[in-house]
């Protein structure tokens, strides 16, 4: 009888590992939820219900509001922010207080306000150029001068900065091409160097502690020298471009050999021993025989950004040379870009680069690009160009050098060429190749450094400010039409005046002025005392002095203006005088003149030795309250509340806000210098005169006491009312009514039980609070919705619209006042320390809870582990061990199990797996 043959099926998936996977999952996924609850876990419940009430004059009463906007809606203009009961402090416990401009949902400005610096950002438009930001809606930033720091100044007495050597050195006679970088507070220098011809280079290394005076290493000898026989680079090698990597040297080289010459790389570890890189072939070629660069490639300039290496080369067709640009992944590999063509013209006829432009060195620093470059027209030099994406290219300095030769007999007075830059701190240093005309003592390199930061920028009054030395430093601001100071005008700033070793009879802080003529000038006299002036259209000049002498070397603010016909000066936001003090009434002759801060630009410069910080310029007279809020103001990006100052405020398309109301944050200092926001509130700027509020008087005071009586006389706001906002309709429009179904809408917030969130300026005893308007002129522009009163001992929300009833010219006063009971300001002693908001507290953990974490955790993790061992075991268990694909099966099972083994050589069989014999007792099964 046949035996039967046996079917071995398929199973799939073992059930037994399926449920270990799925009981995996599910402990992972446990675990995972435990740990992002984690705070949910273990925080103490009650726990932001509890912190401290305490505000600046201690607990916050319960009267204490908040006010802020409410979701916006068709047709509806929404103020932000929150107004903290008001204004009326105390300031002679405290040491300042200050307003910052802040954008709620539309951008304000005063257009009066021509010119804005806080000194806190500079930003470069060129080597050479440093501007200061006007925050102003202008935008008009000014350049700073620095005298001589704006030029390349030679050291080591102009001459090189490697000692000569004797004849027989590889470097006797050229030591050129230089390239330095500054690793692990030492220069490290590179460069070619030849005894004999000047096509037969090798690389020499130098290190300096100064970047001035080197020292030869590895015994004067070369690092790189020629390659062997037949290789692109057997003749020379030279012009090094390298680049550190944390570890590893990275040189991209010149190598050149009997007919032509090419790019080579070579890797180091330590700056000496080189290794050449793909086999020592060439990894930028010559280019098409129709291409700039089909003759020689040489010079090559090597950066790493933004995932790429950049290489900017020399490439000549022996007829012309020119600078070409390649790209690389991993600097051996290179596509050249610009369609294969050069990236510069030559310069224009006449100028130092009209024949040949080459060896260029290109850095990116301040988000641009900047080459120097050699270039040939009469003799060599050096110039500077720059650009944004290392493509297109602009001449800077207008074309000409950089730097001129050197002194007649110095090493570089024929030749200056070969740049390269090597910035560090707040220095540019130039390394260059130098040529006197001696042939026997060839060429030389040499160094220059300047300030690469133009400006001196110190601890200032508020954050950063601008130090002017009284010799050479200076701001320029090109003339806007904005700058006409022919009638009114303000100008504030804050000073820390210095002594002035150059002193004269005049220090100028701001002027209009050129090198002919001065029109406005305001400056510090003999006496140190403050003067501001101007001359009119007869050339005559009218001017006032201070009462008061500035005292050196400690902040002050001061503001001056011209208003009306005769000026003011305020010192630390007080008049100090008025009037005229030389000369008569008149205006400022027109001028269309720019305006310099720290100097006069006339003959007689008498330039201004100090700090300035937080200058500002309006083309109108201050009201001396302005004059207060500016001395009590800081300017800054950002408030500590997070939210964008914008610096140039500028309006968003619809919006007619010229002359509008100005949302001011309110900050206070207390007296260790901890500052932390106290107050918001509007206030209203413009040309237009703004009428005094009218204060709304209850008919029936008391509790839940009547409507308002008829608006009395326009006076000085009462002191139980603590909040006002103006509105104004069509010309100077902050609500631009088109429909008579425009709104404004407001949200007053009652925090009685949130109190840790406001600040407590002023403690509100009032039981009720009345919402109302006031009129002007008769107009009823706006309506109120009903009754607008409040009960101040609820914890809750109103919401207050103001609808326009009618389009016609004028404006409105909303009022906030204090029914009843008059407001307590509860002014602290005068040594009575000031109390902090509460901030950042120590966040309780519930004990109990924490330990249950810990205990949920221990057993997940001990669960997973317990299952991943588990799903090992069973993994090896079902699958016998393999030796080179080859299953092999043990003699003794097949004795024990004979149909366990005839299932393992089926499975051997679907598998295309021998089993074999095995000389320990294994047993052979043979495929049929």
């Amino acid at each position: 009888m046949k035996n039967k043959k046996r079917v071995v099926k398929n199973r799939g998936i073992d059930k037994k590992l399926l449920i270990l996977y799925i009981v995996l999952t599910l402990l992972i996924i446990g675990i995972f939820t435990l740990v992002i609850n984690y705070n949910k876990f273990v925080i103490e419940e009650d726990f932001l219900f509890d912190l401290p009430s305490v505000g600046i004059f201690g607990e916050i009463d319960s009267g204490i509001f908040d006010y802020s906007s409410s979701t916006p809606a068709n047709n509806t203009i929404i103020d932000s922010g929150n107004i903290e009961a008001g204004f009326v402090v105390n300031k002679d416990n405290i040491n300042y207080l200050k307003y910052q401009f802040n954008e709620t949902n539309y951008s304000l400005y005063d257009d009066s306000l021509v010119l804005i610096l806080n000194f806190d950002e500079v930003s470069s438009l060129g080597e050479d150029v440093y501007n200061v930001i006007d925050n102003s809606k202008i935008n008009n930033n000014g350049k700073i001068n620095g005298g001589t720091d704006n030029e390349f100044i030679r050291n080591n007495n102009g001459n090189p900065f490697l000692a000569e050597v004797s004849a027989g050195r590889f470097d006797y006679k050229y030591l050129q091409e230089p390239f330095v970088l500054f690793i692990n507070n030492k220069y490290h220098l590179w460069y070619e160097g030849s005894s004999a011809s000047a096509n037969a280079f090798k690389i020499g290394y130098a290190t300096s502690d100064d970047g001035i005076f080197f020292t030869r290493e590895n015994n004067g000898v070369e690092v790189l020298n020629n390659g062997n026989v037949g290789k692109f680079d057997s003749s020379s090698v030279g012009s090094p471009s390298i680049i550190f990597n944390d570890s590893t040297y990275l040189m991209w080289y010149t190598g050149a050999n009997a007919t032509s010459k090419q790019i080579g790389y070579a890797t180091s570890i330590d700056g000496i021993t080189w290794t050449r890189m793909n086999n020592g072939e060439p990894v930028l070629k010559l280019g098409d025989i129709d291409k700039f660069d089909s003759r020689k490639i040489e010079n090559p300039s090597v950066i790493f950004k933004d995932g790429l290496y950049h290489m900017w080369y020399q490439g000549s067709n022996y007829t012309t040379y020119n600078i070409g640009y390649a790209t690389s992944i991993d600097g051996i590999t290179w596509t050249r870009m610009n369609n294969r063509d050069p990236i510069m013209e030559l310069g224009e006829s006449g100028k130092f680069d009209d024949r040949r432009i080459y060896s260029p060195d290109v850095s990116f620093l301040n988000d641009k690009y900047y080459m120097y470059y050699s270039g040939w027209g009469t003799n060599h030099k050096v110039g500077l160009v720059t650009s944004f994406d290392g493509i297109t290219w602009t001449r800077e300095n207008n074309g000409d050098p950089i730097m001129e030769l050197g002194e007649s007999g110095k090493f570089d007075s024929v030749q200056i060429k070969t740049p390269h830059i090597m910035k560090n701190n707040d220095y540019l240093f130039l390394y260059y190749t130098g040529y006197g005309g001696v042939i026997n003592t060839g060429f030389r390199s040499g160094v220059a450094k300047k300030l690469f930061k133009q400006g001196n920028f110190l601890q200032g009054r508020y954050d950063k400010s601008l130090s002017f030395d009284g010799t050479n430093d200076y701001v320029t601001f090109p003339n806007k039409p904005e700058y006409d100071l022919t009638s009114d005008y303000s100008i504030s700033v804050w000073i820390n005046k210095e002594e002035n070793p150059n002193y004269r009879t005049s220090e100028f802080i701001l002027t209009k002025s050129n090198d002919t003529h001065t029109d406005l000038a305001f400056r510090m006299d003999s006496s140190n005392k403050y003067a501001i002036g101007h001359f009119k259209s007869d050339s005559n000049f009218v001017s006032l002095t201070s009462n008061s002498s500035n005292v050196l070397n400690k902040w002050e603010y001061v503001s001056v203006q011209k208003n009306n016909g005769e000026f003011k000066i305020f010192i630390n936001g007080k008049l100090d005088a008025s009037g005229i003090s030389q000369g008569t009434n008149g205006d400022m002759r027109v001028s269309n003149r720019p305006l310099y801060v720290g100097k006069t630009a006339n003959t007689n410069p008498n330039n201004f030795a100090g700090r300035i910080d937080n200058l500002k310029v309006w083309n109108r007279a201050l009201s001396d309250d302005e004059v207060m809020i500016d001395y009590l103001s800081n300017l800054n990006k950002y408030d500590v509340s997070g939210w964008n100052f914008y610096i140039n405020q500028t309006k968003l398309n619809g919006e007619l806000l010229d002359y509008g109301t100005y949302l001011f944050n309110g900050f206070i200092e207390d007296s260790v210098g901890t500052k932390y926001e106290a107050d918001k509130r509007f206030i209203t700027l413009g040309v237009e005169p703004v009428t005094p509020v009218t204060p709304v008087n209850p008919v029936n005071p008391g509790p839940g006491g009547g409507g308002p009586s008829n608006p009395s006389t326009p006076s000085t706001p009462s002191v139980n009312e603590f909040f006002t906002k103006t509105f104004y309709v069509n010309e100077s429009s902050l609500l631009n009514g088109y429909s008579n179904n425009l709104e404004e809408r407001f949200r007053v917030i009652f925090n009685k039980n949130n109190k840790n969130d406001s600040f407590g300026i002023l403690d509100i005893t009032n039981e009720y609070v009345k919402i109302n308007m006031s009129y002007i002129s008769g107009n009823a522009l706006f309506e109120i919705n009903d009754e607008g009163k409040f009960d101040l001992n609820n914890d809750d929300y109103y919401d207050i619209s103001l609808k326009l009833n009618s389009i016609r010219f004028g404006k409105s006063n909303f009022t906030i006042i204090g029914i009843n009971e008059e407001i307590n300001e509860n002014t602290p002693n005068e040594n009575q320390p000031i109390i902090l908001p509460y901030e950042n507290p120590e966040i309780p953990k519930n004990n109990d809870s924490l330990l249950l974490f810990i205990i949920l955790f221990v057993i997940l993790a001990f669960g997973i582990i317990f299952v991943i061992v588990f799903v090992i075991f069973e993994l090896k268990r079902k699958n016998k061990p393999l030796i080179n694909n080859v299953r092999v099966i043990n003699y003794n099972e097949r004795n024990k199990d004979p149909e366990n083994l005839l299932k393992e050589k089926n499975k051997a069989t679907r598998n295309n797996i021998s089993v074999i014999n095995h000389k320990d007792g294994y047993k052979e099964f043979k495929k049929k």
